[in-house]
């Protein structure tokens, strides 16, 4: 690569003085906890200028070990290669950091910072073939660096603290859009089974466990009893106690589902427990088909989804709770819908199982849950709108997941820029 006139091409080692940390003695406490910064590779890659860090020295233990003044650049050599930080003022670093004082006749700390953060590949290329990757003193001194005149090193780093500065606050905007995507398709819920996405609707007030709520008219306030099918138990939970012990788990044959298999509403494929056909066949009344709900007992109480249509032969295991509806009266995703977003059922689980130490949801508390429901046809056209709001959340966050790859890439290649002088 040819560099512009009168950049030139060294090493660390050249250009400042190569420093590797080390830790006081661990056995005399009073090296510990005073006013001095210890850092270590979690204290890097936060803020550029590094004061605040969660071990400190106190004075005695701060002469005990290689000191850096204010201006040092600090990048680990050791393990997750490569953290970059500025010491803000006098610290010392452990083992797994290598720093540089630069020599500043002739290199700027901040310009040193920033094409400190370009050289993980060249570590990862260079550190020795252990166990864990390892730069030590001597390699690192001879890590390359592109040096402009000084003057020009300054412009350099000034220019780069706008522009990674605006590429940050955009990450930062593209790191809160998942919580706001989750709010989002929270109220989606909400709206859509508390009348929301209806159209034309009245409401009435009703009281629930002496509180007021309002309904839609035309919807009714219904136990589970009310909507389930009669050909097969309602609401059973899984088998307890010496019915399925853990000699009889096998690592294939007849699935047996579990809080694993529930992901924000969806199925999740896979199983960590498996049993033999022998063994299923004990176990018939715990058995799973398609349109089934399961939900979780325990744990993250209520978690739940729709069991899909591919499922085969498979039973559940003693922290689901499997729910048969009559999909004749209830949709089994609205119903899914009124467990996530419907702050009616919510209030009520949660007042009904309270009273213990570690929170459980069974079949009493299950069974005495009232829940708004619409006319079939009305939860149909609700589901539809919110598979179609759904839809468009899903593919907002493909979109901010692509454009959060891409600036993770920009700030690499506007540092490369920088340092071909096109900047």
């Amino acid at each position: 690569m040819s560099l512009p006139e009168g950049w030139v091409e060294t090493t660390l080692g050249e250009v400042g003085k190569i420093v590797t940390g080390k830790t006081p003695k661990k056995k005399n406490p009073e090296f510990f906890d005073g006013e001095h910064p210890f850092v270590k590779p979690s204290d890097l890659d936060k803020d550029i200028f590094v004061t605040d860090t969660i071990e400190t020295l106190s004075d005695s233990g701060l002469v005990t070990v290689p000191n850096l003044p204010k201006g040092a650049v600090m990048v680990t050599c050791i393990g997750n290669m490569g953290k970059v930080g500025i010491a803000g003022q006098v610290v010392a670093t452990n083992q797994q950091i290598n720093s540089i004082i630069p020599n500043e006749e002739v290199l700027d700390s901040k310009y040193l910072y920033y094409y400190a953060k370009t050289l993980k590949p060249w570590m990862d290329r260079e550190s020795s073939a252990t166990t864990i990757s390892i730069i030590n003193k001597s390699t690192f001194s001879k890590a390359p660096i592109i040096l402009p005149p000084l003057k020009e090193q300054k412009q350099i780093a000034q220019k780069l603290d706008q522009a990674l500065a605006r590429v940050e606050r955009i990450k930062m905007a593209l790191d809160n859009t998942p919580d706001t995507i989750k709010r989002f398709r929270q109220s989606v819920l909400a709206l859509a089974t508390s009348g929301g996405l209806s159209e034309g609707r009245e409401y009435c007030n009703i009281q629930v466990n002496e509180e007021n709520y309002m309904l839609v008219r035309g919807w009714k306030l219904l136990e589970i009893l009310n909507f389930s099918l009669k050909t097969r138990p309602a609401i059973k939970s899984g088998p307890f106690g010496s019915l399925l012990k853990k000699h009889e788990h096998i690592d294939t044959g007849i699935p047996v589902l579990g809080i694993e298999n529930i992901d924000n509403m969806y199925f999740k494929y896979g199983s960590k427990i498996h049993i033999s056909e022998e063994k299923a066949l004990d176990l018939a009344v715990y058995d799973i088909q398609s349109d089934d709900i399961i939900i979780s007992r325990s744990g993250t109480v209520g978690e739940i989804c729709k069991v899909p249509s591919n499922i085969g032969v498979a039973r559940y295991s003693t922290n689901i709770i499997r729910v048969v509806l009559d999909n004749d009266l209830v949709s089994s995703d609205y119903f899914c819908f009124l467990f996530q977003g419907n702050n009616l059922v919510l209030n009520q689980v949660k007042d009904l199982c309270k009273g213990s130490t570690r929170v459980f949801l069974n079949k009493t508390i299950l069974s005495n849950i009232k829940f708004p429901i619409p006319p079939l046809e009305e939860q149909k056209a609700i589901v539809k709108k919110v598979e179609t709001l759904f839809a468009l959340a899903d593919n907002l966050e493909v979109k901010v997941n692509q454009a959060q790859k891409r600036v993770d890439r920009l700030t690499q290649s506007i540092l490369a820029k920088a340092f071909r002088g096109e900047l």
